[in-house]
């Protein structure tokens, strides 16, 4: 997964901008913080949604649906913690051509490079303890 690792002693975050958007790109973090699973789309521009149904996508199937939200700026679109972020993890781990689909055009069709990920994303489940 192409992007870049940053770890400290109790926060491992692995991020990878979407594939083909224009910059300012749209990123998406994954991460453990305070050995809890997170994982995150920054969004450049934001959103006026609350929530929305996130599925992801690898050739053209479906992998998983989720019920994300937004932080209160509109520029952060979370799983759920724990649990709901490792679902996403190992959905990801499944495939090297990532997919988002939603029914906002911010969101949708935004693709990432998963290629590598089950090496990069060592650590982190190490230290989250999956």
């Amino acid at each position: 997964m192409p992007g870049h690792k940053t770890e400290d002693a109790r926060r491992l975050w692995l991020t990878a901008p979407a594939v083909g958007a224009l910059p300012p790109r749209p990123v998406l973090m994954l991460s453990c913080v305070d050995d809890i699973s997170r994982v995150e789309l920054t969004l450049p521009k934001a959103i006026d949604i609350g929530s929305l149904q996130v599925v992801l996508e690898a050739d053209g199937r479906r992998l998983l649906s989720q019920r994300w939200l937004s932080d209160d700026s509109g520029h952060i679109l979370r799983s759920g913690r724990g649990l709901p972020a490792i679902a996403v993890m190992q959905a990801m781990l499944r495939t090297g051509d990532l997919r988002l689909r939603a029914n906002d055009e911010a969101i949708d069709g935004l693709r990432f490079d998963a290629r590598g990920l089950s090496e990069q994303i060592a650590p982190l489940r190490r230290q989250c303890g999956w």
